[in-house]
């Protein structure tokens, strides 16, 4: 009996063991609360249809998706609730894939991405951002739209815009690049990108330079000079050419191209051969047959021009319609001035309505365009025996291969010598140059003339910078200053860049861009003792914050604790981004027509920018607290396109503001605009540069420049002689380490206290450490 009651002893403990363990496991899966808790999936994770060995997927549920459960936190799996958009479904999911908070993912942008305020069908776009820029997120990773963290912005972007990984970028060489080893561009490996060879990037296609891989090495090119589309590179056949069926070695030709014949290729510069189209034909030439340069090419010892009128302008065709002027990079007419001082070859000449008409170019053949003979005058011819406009003696390298070599006598057609393989990685002696806004050729001692492109000259970079001391004194075409070829009197207002001295002479140039060299102006020798030297105020300025850099930064202003930064979207249309003083971002405006949004300035509570729509300028005034404007609020002064303005109290009982805008041309002309849109007064000067800024304070005008600040006495530009109107001159470079094109000049006043403040090409904004009273 006894031992019967032991085995149901031993049976009833089986059994309880057993209830025990079921009844405990709906704690370990099951619901077991009656409160609820929200998680969101902190990585892709998998929805099941139970917490058994035998569950089923029933779909993966994003990151950032929004669960709800009644499990205990100490359950292995939930039972969650998750609200899809075919309505909520219910399963289970592994506890360690969730998180009580939104994950933040990074992802970047594959395509051009607009930035939208909402999701709505009535949202606006804030901004488009450039392919391969990084976003960062906590939206469900399922939703259509996202809302994203971009640099200080914040706004929504379609889910189709983006990707995990960067996106590769084809992009080809438009212009040869030199090959920067940091992104600071302050170190560089020798040699260049040929013009149309293939790349690829995966930088943010807002940067300024892009990392890419050339022949094997990783390197840093600017951005400027790539292209989405393969560049059309105008050749010239220097003797007979055979046109090849075929780029390989068994290749046949079709038929022979005639010396001097214009083809258009787009094949990679650095090829042997390239791909052409010739009398209904297309093959392969040499490149070897061929030049940048038209046929013959000679340097003749007539029908020379130089400049006579330097407002005259540069056309496409010898008619005069208001369509056929040639535009210049920054979206103006190109005028004549920049080749003053400058000989000119007339290639071929025109009559139209008894109106004569020169075609000109440079001196070693480099096409400009069309001008009225009237705006040009008959020059001093060259000299046979040196054919060189200055002598020059200097060292240099050849760093490219593939660049003809050419004997060059007076009226015979050039004869080539070579390319510059034979002399790759050799210093040779300069002893002669033509140099024409920065279209340089060079001559070898013994070997003959190149490109400048195929040498490193040192000379050709600003040993130092100076401005005119006695205007009334010459420019020579040589260094024993010989064969007057221009006056410092054209040039008393700029800033002088000196590129080589000799026996106390300096060769300069001048430049009003900023890192265009192709624009570089070439003027000659003179005494360095005509010649003042510039203070340099670069070690003055410290960077104080970084504003937006998704935008085209143009213009700033300043006014009551705050600065306004204006940026040019495209198509005459812009925005104002707001900062604090301590740089944090307090606001922006919609997209307004500003123009260019460079003009921008802040008087009296209102802040006040000069837009040029269809050639006349617009003074709009905006509200600084809403950074809204009202169109019916506008100033039309009908004068026309201007280029720069500042702000300045009339002096009248109201303090109404008066407005100083600026047009540029062979001279700088200030236009005095009263608030009802009259014009108060004007004055002129000679040309100071390009304007970058401009900003009015207590009688002076600071006039910005690409690296180049001036300030001007108001009261003297405004006498009949106003000749000493220029008070002080500055050069400048920022930041110290990297300087970038000048942005936009305000001024900073607290109290009786003012600091000069300057924006910069890397969105950068640096103030003056010391104030000036």
């Amino acid at each position: 009996m006894e031992h019967n009651h032991h085995v149901l002893f031993k049976i009833f403990t089986v059994l309880a063991t057993v209830f025990l363990v079921v009844g405990l496991l709906p704690s370990l899966f099951a619901e077991a609360k009656t409160s609820y808790t929200y998680y969101y999936v902190h990585k892709v994770s998998k929805l099941y249809t139970s917490y058994k060995g035998s569950k089923r997927m029933i779909r993966y549920l994003p990151i950032n998706a929004r669960l709800k459960t009644y499990s205990k936190s100490s359950s292995t799996m939930y039972k969650v609730y998750y609200t899809a958009a075919n309505g909520t479904i219910s399963g289970y999911v592994y506890r360690a894939n969730l998180s009580g908070r939104l994950t933040t993912v990074y992802l970047y942008i594959k395509k051009p991405a607009n930035l939208y305020t909402s999701t709505s069908s009535s949202k606006k776009r804030k901004t488009t951002i450039s392919i391969n820029s990084t976003i960062s997120t906590t939206s469900n990773l399922n939703s259509s739209m996202y809302y994203v963290h971009y640099y200080g912005s914040t706004g929504y972007v379609y889910a189709g815009n983006l990707s995990t990984g960067k996106t590769a970028v084809t992009k080809y060489v438009k212009s040869s690049s030199r090959q920067y080893k940091n992104y600071g561009h302050t170190s560089y490996y020798s040699g260049y990108i040929p013009v149309d060879t293939k790349l690829t990037t995966t930088s943010p296609q807002s940067n300024r330079l892009y990392w890419v891989d050339y022949n094997h090495r990783g390197t840093y090119v600017y951005a400027a000079n790539l292209s989405d589309q393969p560049t059309v590179v105008t050749k010239y056949t220097k003797n007979y050419s055979k046109l090849y069926r075929q780029y390989g070695q068994s290749r046949g030709f079709s038929t022979a191209i005639p010396a001097g014949v214009k083809l258009t290729t787009t094949s990679p510069q650095y090829d042997p051969l390239f791909w052409v189209s010739y009398d209904n034909q297309s093959g392969y030439v040499y490149a070897s047959n061929l030049t940048s340069s038209e046929v013959p090419l000679q340097i003749p010892t007539w029908q020379y021009k130089t400049v006579s009128n330097g407002s005259g302008y540069i056309y496409n065709q010898p008619m005069d319609d208001g369509n056929q002027r040639i535009i210049s990079g920054d979206g103006k007419p190109e005028q004549l001035s920049v080749f003053n001082g400058i000989r000119l070859y007339v290639d071929k000449t025109a009559t139209l309505n008894g109106e004569t008409w020169y075609e000109i170019r440079k001196p070693v053949g480099n096409y400009i365009g069309w001008a009225k003979s009237s705006d040009l005058t008959d020059a001093a011819q060259p000299n046979p025996n040196t054919a060189s406009l200055f002598n020059y003696l200097t060292y240099a390298t050849v760093t490219k291969t593939g660049y003809p070599i050419f004997d060059l006598n007076p009226d015979q057609p050039a004869s080539f010598k070579g390319y510059s393989d034979a002399y790759y990685g050799q210093n040779v002696l300069i002893t002669k140059s033509e140099a024409v806004e920065g279209y340089t050729m060079y001559y070898l001692d013994g070997i003959g003339w190149i490109d400048g492109d195929a040498v490193d000259v040192p000379g050709v970079r600003p040993i130092s910078f100076k401005t005119v001391k006695n205007p009334n004194q010459g420019i020579f075409q040589s260094s024993d200053l010989q064969n007057r070829s221009g006056s410092l009197s054209d040039y008393q207002n700029n800033m002088l860049e000196v590129i080589n001295q000799k026996d106390g002479q300096d060769l300069i140039k001048i430049n009003y861009w900023y890192d265009q060299p192709e624009r570089d102006i070439f003027l000659g020798w003179v005494n360095n003792s005509d010649l003042n030297d510039i203070q340099d105020v670069s070690g003055d300025f410290s960077q104080i914050f970084q504003a937006d850099t998704s935008m085209n930064q143009q213009g700033l202003a300043y006014g009551d604790g705050y600065y306004y930064v204006g940026y040019d979207t495209g198509g005459n249309y812009g925005r104002i981004l707001k900062y604090d003083s301590n740089g944090r971002y307090a606001g922006e405006s919609g997209t307004l027509p500003l123009g260019h949004a460079c003009s921008i300035s802040y008087y009296n509570g209102t802040l006040y920018e000069a837009a040029v729509i269809n050639n006349q300028t617009i003074i709009n005034k905006i509200d600084p607290n809403t950074l809204t404007s009202n169109p019916n609020d506008q100033i039309k002064p009908g004068i026309g396109g201007t280029y720069m303005m500042a702000v300045k109290d009339s002096g009248d009982p109201n303090h109404d503001p008066e407005f100083i805008l600026l047009k540029e041309g062979s001279s700088d002309t200030f236009l005095y605009i009263k608030n009802d849109g009259s014009l108060d007064q004007s004055a002129s000067i000679p040309q100071m540069g390009v304007a970058q800024g401009m900003q009015y304070d207590n009688g002076k005008i600071y006039y910005l420049a690409n690296n180049y600040l001036t300030e001007i006495n108001e009261a003297t530009l405004l006498k009949p002689d106003n000749s000493g109107a220029i008070e002080q001159s500055y050069h400048f470079g920022l930041p110290q380490e990297s300087p970038s094109e000048a942005e936009g000049l305000t001024m900073n006043t607290i109290n009786r206290n003012h600091w000069l403040v300057i924006g910069v090409g890397h969105h950068q904004i640096f103030q003056q450490i010391n104030p000036f009273n």
